[in-house]
């Protein structure tokens, strides 16, 4: 019997050792697995971010490319203001000299105590001159254009203002 403890003794050891041994070279494996997806991984994280920096310098590229036709436009809307405004100023100072003339097309109503004959005296209109109606919605509209372009131009130089602000 001595020796059939042996035997077992010799057997569970063998047994530990074989099971040592395959743990062992199983925790080799995984290692290699696990050093194989860190080094995948790091490639990876490489390529996005030489991606992503590629991207942001294209969209920098874009960004101040509409900076500068933002800018060019607030330019020339700048320019055509400018010189808009002092087509309107010489042309008042042409009515207020006088060599121009502004002529409103307009009558005075008859039924509003206007003298009908030359005997009757005359007298104030109270009302004063109308405009005429066929051209009363023409200068409503030209008023309201004037308003939305004036609004139009602001609001793109605010833009134009704020796009150069963000670089």
């Amino acid at each position: 019997m001595p020796n059939l403890q042996a035997i077992v003794i010799g057997i569970v050891v063998s047994l530990l050792a074989g099971f040592g041994a395959g743990w062992t070279v199983q925790g080799w494996r995984k290692s290699t697995q696990i050093e194989s997806l860190r080094t995948a991984s790091a490639t990876l994280q490489s390529t996005i971010n030489q991606n992503a920096v590629e991207y942001i310098a294209k969209i920098r590229e874009k960004d101040l490319e509409h900076s500068k036709v933002v800018n060019a436009i607030a330019q020339s809307l700048s320019e055509v203001n400018a010189k808009n405004a002092q087509l309107e100023n010489d042309k008042s100072a042409r009515i207020a000299s006088g060599v121009e003339r502004v002529y409103v097309r307009a009558n005075c109503p008859p039924d509003h105590g206007m003298p009908t004959d030359a005997t009757t005296p005359s007298r104030a209109d109270e009302t004063g001159p109308e405009l005429d109606p066929a051209y009363r919605q023409t200068l409503s509209d030209l008023r309201r254009e004037a308003r939305n372009s004036a609004e139009q131009i602001t609001h793109l130089q605010d833009y134009a203002k704020s796009c150069s602000t963000q670089l």
